[in-house]
C-alpha cells in the first residue's frame, strides 16, 4: 500500500454517516456564533461578505469535490476535478451552507465566498496551488481538514520507522515537510491565515499480532512484517506528543475538537473530551499546539477536528469582515489568530494554557465584543520589530480587573530538523523558532515585572504551563490577576531575543487598558503629559486635535473625518502607525511633521473604472495590494495600476516593486469589466509607510508644440502628498497653465479650478489622497512648488463646502474707502496694522492681494479650542495715521470662533456685520469653544426655508440637522425628512443651523405669539 493511498483513505477513518448531520446549531451555540448574527447584543449581522475562503481537502476514494449541485452550496467552486465528496460536503455546510433547505445546517458564513481544492501529491503541487491561489482569489483564510499520516492507519499498519524507534513515531510533534511549507507560505502572505485541524487517532492502536512498518535501509525503504516489539498507542499511554506533523506549524491556527457544550460555555470543566480523539500536544520542541479547540459533534457523539476546524474558519471570517466594517482594512493573519488566542474560554482552572485545548475554547462573542471595543480599552495594536528595538506601550490600568495581553507574529520558516535514522531522530528538542519576540508586563513606579508569557514543559507535558522566559512559540500571552495590580500607569515591552534578519511584524491584543483620547473638544490629558508609548485616539470629528509639544506615542488612530494637527516645529514620533482611516462619511486628515509609520486609508466607491490617487507615503506596488486586494501588475494580459510618462505622454504598467510616491500620481482600476475581476467596490484600502518630504518642487514636462497632433504633450499627472486638503488658492500655479484637472468618475469627465473659479464640480481644495492633471503650454516655465503650508485642516467635515474669511471694509475721511477679505495662511504675520499694510488700490486690481496673517505657529482655522486674551489675532488701526474714519466688518467663520472689536479698552462681540466708527480700534480674532458665530453661508439657505419659526426642510433626500444658541449650547439635532416641517419654540433671538455637510444658516427667531 503506497503513501498516497494511506492519505487518501485517512479521512475515511474519522467520519461518520452524514444523514444525521443535526447538531450545527449546538456547534454555533457552544461558541457563541450567533451573538454575531442579526439580533444579538453587539447589534451586527456578520454572514462573511467580500471575505474569499479556500478549502482544501484529501480525497475521500478518488473524491475531493464539494457537492455544490445542493442550492445551498451552489456559491462553492470546485476548481479541481473529482467526484463529489460527503466529508468536503459536510465541511462546506458548517463553513457556508445559506441554510435554505436546512436551517439547522445553515453555515458561520453563508455569504462568504467559497473555492475548493484537492491535496494534490506530492505534497509539493498543493503548496505551489495554495500559494497562487492566495493571490489569484485573495483567499484572507484556508480550511485545511485533514492530516498527514502518522502512528496506527488500518489496523495493521504502522507508519513509523523502524530505525528510529519500534515503539514510537517520531513524526508526533516533528515540524514537517508541510508544517514548514505552511509557515513559509503564511509569511509571504501576511494576511492569510491557515487554519489546520489536528490528527484524529489519539489513543487508536492495532488489534494485536502482525503488522507492516517501514525500516530504513542506506538510500531505499524495506517494507517489514513483524509483531514485537508492538508500538504504542497513538499519543502514548498519556495521550501527549500526538500531533501530526503538518499540525506542528507555527503561523498557522490549530485546533483540536471537545464535545458540544448544550448551553454554551460557563466553566472550563465543561470542555469534555471524553468523545474526542482529538489529538494533543506539545509538538517535539514544546510550542503550544493546539492553539485553540472547538466543537465537533455533529452526529454520533464523537467531536471530530475535521469538523471543529471549519466553525473556527467560519468565526475568523466574521472577525475579518467586521474589523473591516470598523477600520476600512483586514487584521493580519497574526492579528486574527491572536485574538481567537486571546478571547479563549478557559480550559483551566487559572486560564493558562495546556498541551490537550490549548488556550482553551474558541468565543466568538468575546471576539467580537473586543473589537467593538465599545469602552475604548481595548487595544488592538500591528507593528514592526527591527533588529536591537524594544517597544514599549504605556497602558494605563484601573486596578480592578484582570489583565492581559497577547502578542503574536507570522515567523519565518524553520528548519526541519535533519534526520540521521537513528535514536537520536526522537522527540528532537530543537527550537523551531527563527524571530524569537518576547513580551512582559512592567510597573512604572518600580519599575518591576509584574507579568511573563505561559509556557509549557516539554518533558512534562501534562504538569501544568507556568509564566516565564518562553523561548519557543510564536505566540505569548501574559495574564496577571487583579488582586497583584493597583491602579496606575504601565509598560506593556515587546523585545527579541538573538537577532532579527529583517524587521519583524507583530500583533498585540491588550485587555482593559487605558490610553489618552481626543473628544468633545478636548484631549483626556494635554499632549505636554503624555507618557511615552501611550495609546492615543482621536474620536472628535468636529473638532481638530493640536499637539503643540513633541510627543512619543506607541499607536495613534484618527477616525474618519478626525483631524489631527502636530503645531509648526513639534514632531509626533509613533512605534507602530499612525492611522488615518476612512469610510463613506469621510476621510481623517492631518498635518503636521511624523517620525514613523502612517497608515493612510481610502474609501473608495461608485461604479466601475479608473481612479485618481496621491500616494502620500513612501511605498511600492507590493503596498498597495497588502490586504489582499485584487491588482494586476505589469506582465498581467489586463494591469490595473498605471503611472503617466509625462516625457513621452504615455501610460505605463507597474510592477510591484515600482514606487508609487516617486510617480505624480496613480491610477487604478477599479470593478469589473470584461477582461476580469479587479478590486470589487465599495473598497476601503489602505497603504502604510513613512510621510513624503513636507516639500515637494516639480519640474514638469512643458508643450513643445513640435508635434501638433499629440495633445498629450505637456500635461502632467500631479499628486496630493500631503494627508490633508490642498489650498488650490494657495499654490503658485504660475508656471502651468493655472488650471487644475481632477477626474470625477461618477462625471466620466475632469472638474478644473484655478482655486478661484470652478467648473464641472472642480473645487477649491484638493483632497487627501487626490492626483490631479496640470497643463504646461509651450513658453511656460513647468516649475512647482507645493510645501506643507499649502495644506489645510479645517473643522468643517467637507472644505470643498465652506470658505471663511474676515471682509474688511474701512472708510477714508476723504471719502473713498478700499476693502480686503482677509484669509487665513501660514505666510503670515501675526498682526495686520492699517497704517503700515492697507493697499489703496482699485477693487479691480488683479495686483491687489489679500491680507493674511496668522497666530504665532497655527493656521487661524486650524480647530476650536480656548485661547486667553493675550493670544488673540488682532487688526490694528490709528485713525491719525491711516486717515480711517470708520471700518465695517463682516465675518464668515467656523463654529467655535468669533470675532471680537475693542474700543477704548472694551470688548464686544461680533454677531453680524458692525461699523465701527471714528478713532483708533481693534479688531481680534479669537477661539471660543463657547461660542457659536453667525455664519452667513447661503449654500442650503434654498433648502431649509425659515418662515417667522416655521423651518422647512425641501431637499431631496433626509438631512440630519443641529440648532445651537449662541453660547454654543446644542437645543435640536434631528433628521429632516424630505419636505418636513417644524415650529421651532425656542425663545426669540438668533440661532445657528448647522447641517451634516457643514453648512450653516443664521436663523432670527421673534417673539412666541
Amino acid at each position: 500500500m503506497t503513501k498516497l493511498t494511506l492519505l487518501v483513505l485517512l479521512l475515511v477513518i474519522s467520519f461518520s454517516p452524514l444523514s444525521a448531520q443535526n447538531k450545527t446549531v449546538s456547534q454555533r451555540e457552544t461558541v457563541r456564533v450567533d451573538s454575531l448574527k442579526a439580533g444579538s447584543s453587539l447589534a451586527v449581522n456578520l454572514e462573511g461578505d467580500g471575505i474569499a475562503i479556500g478549502q482544501w481537502e484529501s480525497f475521500s476514494g478518488s473524491n475531493a469535490e464539494v457537492n455544490s449541485s445542493l442550492s445551498d452550496l451552489a456559491h462553492f467552486t470546485n476548481l479541481d476535478t473529482s467526484g463529489t465528496s460527503g466529508h468536503a460536503t459536510t465541511v462546506a455546510k458548517i463553513m457556508g451552507s445559506k441554510g435554505a433547505t436546512n436551517a439547522s445546517e445553515i453555515g458561520v458564513v453563508p455569504n462568504a465566498t467559497f473555492y475548493v481544492f484537492d491535496v494534490d501529491f506530492p505534497y509539493s503541487n498543493m503548496i505551489a496551488e495554495l500559494a497562487d491561489a492566495i493571490d489569484e482569489y485573495d483567499l484572507l483564510l484556508s480550511n485545511h481538514s485533514y492530516d498527514d499520516n502518522a502512528g496506527w492507519q488500518l489496523d495493521t499498519f504502522w507508519f513509523g520507522v523502524n530505525n528510529i524507534s519500534e515503539t514510537e513515531d517520531y513524526k508526533f510533534g516533528y515540524y514537517g515537510y508541510l508544517a514548514r511549507k505552511y509557515d513559509s507560505i503564511m509569511y509571504a502572505h501576511p494576511h492569510h491565515l491557515i487554519v489546520k485541524s489536528v490528527f484524529n487517532d489519539r489513543g487508536v492502536v492495532g488489534p494485536g499480532g502482525s503488522f507492516s512498518s517501514y525500516t530504513k535501509n542506506g538510500s531505499s525503504w524495506d517494507l517489514v512484517t513483524r509483531s514485537s516489539p508492538y508500538p504504542e498507542a497513538d499519543g502514548g499511554t498519556d495521550g501527549y506528543d500526538g500531533l501530526s506533523p503538518d499540525a506542528t506549524s507555527k503561523n498557522a491556527l490549530v485546533v483540536g475538537a471537545v464535545s458540544n457544550i448544550s448551553g454554551g460555555y460557563s466553566t472550563y470543566t465543561d470542555i469534555d473530551y471524553s468523545s474526542s480523539q482529538s489529538q494533543w500536544g506539545p509538538t517535539d520542541d514544546g510550542r503550544i499546539k493546539p492553539d485553540v479547540v472547538s466543537p465537533g459533534d455533529l452526529s454520533g457523539g464523537t467531536a471530530y477536528s475535521s469538523f471543529s476546524t471549519p466553525v473556527v474558519t467560519g468565526i475568523a471570517a466574521m472577525l475579518q469582515e467586521y474589523y473591516h466594517d470598523l477600520h476600512g482594512r483586514y487584521m493580519l493573519a497574526s492579528s486574527v489568530k491572536a485574538l481567537l488566542i486571546h478571547t479563549a474560554d478557559a480550559a483551566t482552572a487559572n486560564g493558562s494554557p495546556n498541551a490537550s485545548s490549548g488556550y482553551g475554547l474558541v468565543n466568538a462573542h468575546s471576539a467580537g465584543a473586543f473589537l467593538k471595543n465599545s469602552d475604548d480599552r481595548q487595544q488592538l495594536i500591528e507593528g514592526e520589530l527591527a533588529n536591537g528595538e524594544t517597544h514599549e506601550y504605556s497602558v494605563y490600568l484601573d486596578g480592578t480587573t484582570d489583565f492581559r495581553a497577547t502578542l503574536a507574529w507570522t515567523d519565518p520558516a524553520g528548519i526541519t530538523p535533519t534526520l540521521e535514522y537513528d535514536s537520536t531522530d526522537l522527540d528532537d528538542t530543537t527550537h523551531i523558532l527563527v524571530n524569537d519576540l518576547d513580551m512582559k508586563l512592567w510597573n512604572t513606579s518600580g519599575p518591576s515585572m509584574v507579568g511573563a508569557a505561559w509556557k509549557l514543559d516539554v518533558s512534562s507535558p501534562g504538569s501544568a504551563a507556568t509564566q516565564g522566559n518562553n523561548s519557543v512559540d510564536n505566540v505569548e500571552r501574559v495574564d496577571v490577576s487583579s488582586a497583584s495590580l493597583s491602579a496606575g500607569w504601565y509598560t506593556v515591552r515587546v523585545s527579541h531575543k538573538g537577532t532579527v534578519a529583517s524587521p519583524q511584524q507583530y500583533s498585540l491584543l491588550i485587555s482593559d487598558a487605558g490610553g489618552v483620547t481626543f473628544e468633545a473638544g478636548g484631549w483626556s490629558a494635554a499632549p505636554n503629559t503624555w507618557r511615552s508609548g501611550v495609546l492615543v485616539t482621536v474620536k472628535d470629528t468636529s473638532t481638530i486635535a493640536l499637539v503643540s509639544a513633541d510627543v512619543s506615542v506607541g499607536q495613534l488612530r484618527v477616525v474618519p473625518n478626525g483631524k489631527l494637527r502636530i503645531a509648526e516645529g513639534n514632531t509626533l514620533s509613533v512605534m507602530s502607525q499612525v492611522h488615518l482611516e476612512a469610510d463613506a462619511s469621510g476621510m481623517a486628515i492631518m498635518k503636521g511633521k511624523v517620525s514613523g509609520d502612517v497608515r493612510v486609508h481610502f474609501y473608495i466607491e461608485g461604479t466601475a473604472g479608473f481612479r485618481y490617487f496621491g500616494v502620500p507615503v513612501r511605498a511600492n506596488g507590493a503596498d498597495w495590494e497588502a490586504d489582499m486586494n485584487r491588482v494586476h501588475f505589469n506582465g498581467h494580459s489586463s494591469p490595473s495600476i498605471y503611472g503617466w510618462n509625462a516625457a513621452t505622454a504615455s501610460w505605463v504598467a507597474l510592477s510591484e516593486s515600482d514606487s508609487l510616491h516617486e510617480h505624480g500620481g496613480v491610477v487604478s482600476y477599479m470593478g469589473t469589466n470584461n477582461h476580469g475581476q479587479f478590486s470589487p467596490l465599495p473598497l476601503s484600502k489602505y497603504i502604510t509607510g513613512e510621510l513624503m518630504p513636507r516639500t515637494q518642487s516639480y519640474t514638469l514636462t512643458v508643450d513643445s508644440d513640435t508635434d501638433p497632433s499629440n495633445s498629450d504633450e505637456g500635461w502632467n499627472l500631479v499628486s496630493n502628498f500631503t494627508t490633508a486638503p490642498l489650498d488650490g488658492q494657495s499654490i503658485d500655479w504660475s508656471g502651468t497653465d493655472g488650471t487644475y484637472y481632477t477626474w470625477d468618475s461618477n462625471l466620466g469627465d475632469y472638474a478644473s479650478s484655478n482655486g478661484m473659479s470652478h467648473t464641472k464640480g472642480g473645487g477649491r481644495y484638493i483632497p487627501r489622497g487626490q492626483s490631479f492633471w496640470l497643463y504646461c503650454p509651450s513658453g511656460s516655465t513647468g516649475l512647482l512648488a507645493i510645501d506643507s503650508s499649502d495644506a489645510v485642516l479645517t473643522a468643517n467635515p467637507d472644505v470643498n463646502k465652506m470658505n471663511y474669511f474676515v471682509r474688511i471694509k474701512w472708510y477714508l475721511s476723504s471719502g473713498s474707502y478700499d476693502e480686503v477679505f482677509l484669509r487665513w495662511d501660514g505666510n503670515s504675520s501675526r498682526s495686520f496694522r492699517f497704517g503700515e499694510d492697507m493697499l489703496r488700490k482699485p477693487l479691480n486690481d488683479a495686483s491687489r492681494p489679500e491680507c493674511r496673517w496668522r497666530i504665532e505657529d497655527m493656521d487661524c482655522v486650524m480647530g476650536v479650542f480656548p485661547w486667553s486674551a493675550s493670544d488673540s489675532c488682532q487688526l490694528l488701526w490709528n485713525a491719525g495715521i491711516a486717515g480711517i474714519d470708520s471700518v465695517g466688518i463682516t465675518a464668515e467663520l467656523p463654529r467655535g470662533m468669533s470675532v471680537k472689536w475693542s474700543k477704548n479698552g472694551m470688548d464686544y462681540p461680533l454677531y453680524q456685520s458692525n461699523v465701527l466708527l471714528n478713532g483708533n480700534g481693534a479688531v481680534y480674532l479669537k477661539w471660543d469653544a463657547s461660542r457659536v458665530s453667525v455664519h452667513q453661508n447661503q449654500i442650503h439657505r434654498g433648502a431649509f426655508e425659515v418662515t417667522g419659526r416655521k423651518v422647512r426642510w425641501n431637499g431631496e433626500k433626509p438631512m440630519r440637522a443641529s440648532f445651537y444658541d449662541l453660547s454654543g449650547k446644542l437645543l435640536l439635532d434631528k433628521v429632516w425628512m424630505p419636505g418636513e416641517e417644524q415650529m421651532m419654540e425656542f425663545h426669540a433671538g438668533v440661532y445657528t443651523l448647522v447641517d451634516q455637510r457643514g453648512d450653516v444658516l443664521k436663523c432670527s427667531f421673534g417673539t412666541r405669539e
